[in-house]
C-alpha cells in the first residue's frame, strides 16, 4: 500500500471516532428538557384555533359581489333592465355614489368585451400547415376549427350587444346630466 493512502485512512478512521465519541459523549436530555411529541403540538394547536365563519357560495352571494346592476348578457338585450336599475340606485343613492357604482359596472362590463376580442384575436391566428396521418386527426382538426368560428362568432354577436348597450347608457347618463365620456365602445 502507498503511504499517502495508509496516512489518509488513518484520519479518516481518527475523524469518524472522534465524531462517534462526540455524539456518545452528550448528555441526554431529562424529559422536562425533551420536545413535546407531536399529538401535543397538534392538541395545543387545535385549542389555539378560533372558529371562522363559513362563506357558502351560490348565485345570490355572486351576484352581491357584482353590484347593484346587471351584467350584460349576450343572449338576449337586457339594457332595459340595467336601465331601470341605474334609475333605482339614483333614487337613493348620492351622485357620487352613483358615479362609483356605474364606473365600477362599467370596468366589469369592459373587461368581458376585452377578453371576447382577446379571445377572437388568438383563434384568428392561422393554423399551422399538417398533413394528418388518419381520417380521426383530419376530423379533428376540422370540428376545432368549426368550433373556432362557431366561438369568434358568438363574441362578435356579443361585443355588438354590448356596444349598443354601451350606447344607451351614454344617452340615459346625458339625459341625467352626468358625465358620460368616460363610456368606450370597443371594436
Amino acid at each position: 500500500m502507498h503511504p499517502h493512502k495508509t496516512l489518509f485512512l488513518a484520519a479518516l478512521c481518527c475523524a469518524m471516532s472522534a465524531v462517534l465519541l462526540s455524539q456518545t459523549a452528550q448528555p441526554t436530555a431529562t424529559p422536562a428538557e425533551q420536545q413535546p411529541s407531536l399529538a401535543d403540538v397538534a392538541r395545543q394547536t387545535n385549542k389555539n384555533k378560533t372558529k371562522k365563519a363559513k362563506v357558502v357560495v351560490d348565485d345570490e352571494s355572486l351576484a352581491s359581489q357584482k353590484g347593484p346592476f346587471p351584467d350584460i348578457t349576450g343572449e338576449d338585450d337586457n339594457s332595459r333592465d340595467i336601465l331601470h336599475a341605474f334609475d333605482a340606485y339614483k333614487k337613493s343613492h348620492s351622485d357620487k355614489e352613483l358615479d362609483d357604482a356605474l364606473h365600477e359596472w362599467y370596468e366589469r362590463q369592459d373587461a368581458t368585451i376585452v377578453a371576447a376580442l382577446h379571445q377572437n384575436k388568438e383563434m384568428s391566428k392561422p393554423y399551422y400547415v399538417f398533413r394528418p396521418r388518419s381520417y380521426e386527426e383530419y376530423y379533428s382538426k376540422v370540428r376545432t376549427a368549426q368550433d373556432d368560428a362557431e366561438a369568434q362568432q358568438h363574441n362578435r354577436d356579443f361585443v355588438s350587444k354590448a356596444n349598443g348597450t354601451l350606447n344607451e347608457v351614454r344617452n340615459w347618463l346625458i339625459q341625467h346630466n352626468l358625465p358620460s365620456d368616460w363610456i368606450k365602445n370597443r371594436q
